[in-house]
């Protein structure tokens, strides 16, 4: 059984700019979550998305170029 808020599907926010990483971290939550993945790869789309609709959960590489 996958896991579920009451809205729906479980909305993340993935923030990486490594695609094989991104890929394997969104296999890993594919697993046990239903969820929608939003993947951005650079502060400006991460600004834009966090401020366009709700997430449940943010997720973030925390070596990404530029950002601290």
């Amino acid at each position: 059984m996958k896991v579920r808020n009451d809205r729906g599907p479980i909305r993340i926010l993935h923030l990486e700019d490594d695609r094989k990483d991104a890929e394997l971290v969104q296999a890993q939550l594919a697993v046990s979550l239903d969820c929608e993945i939003v993947l951005v790869d650079d502060e400006k789309t991460f600004r834009g998305e966090i401020g366009s609709q709700p997430f449940d959960l943010i997720i973030s590489d925390n070596t990404l170029k530029g950002m601290d």
